[in-house]
């Protein structure tokens, strides 16, 4: 019995995994009664871009009428050291979010950054955000 129950929760746990990259990342967990949008992010690395080997965005709404929770860091993908875009679903509908994103090299040395500090996330609407990274001297050669 205890086998079939830890079998059954390695299932669903291993399930859950595989359906993430196919429609997204859940930024955050669906509240009754709270509006919700997505969010459609886009990166630029500029010219001569340091190494990356990891990156992360963190979301931080600004809004003190509606207060809502941050959200991250979130692991982003990485491709041949292009920091990859990706559409985050269920982010709360609220104005000035703070959106950064940081580039790591291999040493864990955050070597790019970049930012939006006033997007809004509209109610049943995909946002799109454009990013652009650029390198923080004198970490990059």
């Amino acid at each position: 019995m205890k086998r079939a129950v830890l079998l059954g929760m390695c299932c669903a746990l291993f399930g859950a995994c595989g359906e993430e990259g196919a429609v997204g990342m859940d930024a955050g967990v669906e509240d009754a009664g709270w509006p919700m949008g997505s969010v459609e992010l886009n990166i630029s690395m500029g010219e001569d871009p340091c190494p990356v080997a990891t990156a992360t965005v963190t979301m931080n709404a600004g809004d003190p009428s509606r207060p809502v929770p941050s959200i991250g860091p979130l692991p982003l993908n990485v491709r041949d050291g292009v920091i990859q875009g990706t559409t985050f679903i269920d982010v709360y509908a609220s104005q000035a979010w703070w959106v950064q994103v940081h580039a790591y090299d291999s040493n864990g040395v955050n070597v790019c950054w970049g930012q939006d500090p006033f997007m809004t996330v509209y109610e049943g609407r995909v946002t799109r955000v454009d990013i652009e990274v650029g390198c923080l001297w004198p970490h990059c050669p």
